[in-house]
């Protein structure tokens, strides 16, 4: 009973280390998580400022330029910024879409890792469980023990009186 109860808290204390890990492990999958939904909220700001400054300039072209000549230089200047402001939408787009692959990963993996710490947990309520069974099992059979042993010691008491 000593060795299976030793066993039963060896087991106990492995429970709790790994369950310790898993623990720091979804910790740092949630920082994780926060960081990349902060840089979504970024590139999303990012795509708005980069629409916004596209159409002001746009608006700005129209108000601003009154002859054609002028209009012109000025259309050329505006069409080459919208196509490097259409670039940059492109590459924050490919970044807001791998980052959202990408949460949605960490998402899965948080979901397994509570999955793998509820039943960590469910082994370590049933460990705990039988720890006890077994504390309570070695204090009924060491009163049962005292009890024989006080029997025996009357009976050799009346045996020699």
């Amino acid at each position: 009973k000593d060795k299976e109860l030793e066993h039963l808290r060896i087991n106990i204390k492995d429970l709790m280390s790994k369950l310790e890990t898993k623990d720091n492990e979804l910790q740092n999958i949630l920082k994780d998580f926060e960081a990349m939904r902060s840089d979504s909220g970024y590139h999303v700001d990012k795509i708005k400022e980069l629409t916004s400054q596209l159409k002001e300039r746009n608006e700005q072209s129209k108000e601003n330029d009154k002859s054609l000549t002028s209009q012109q230089k000025k259309l050329a200047v505006t069409l080459k910024h919208n196509e490097e402001l259409e670039k940059e939408i492109i590459i924050l787009r490919s970044k807001l879409e791998l980052g959202d692959k990408t949460l949605l990963e960490q998402d899965k993996k948080l979901n397994s890792l509570h999955k793998e710490l509820n039943i960590m947990q469910k082994i370590k309520d049933e460990a705990e469980r039988r720890r006890h069974n077994c504390e309570e099992e070695m204090q009924r059979l060491k009163q049962l023990t005292l009890q024989e042993h006080e029997a025996a010691r009357l009976a050799m008491k009346k045996v020699f009186t």
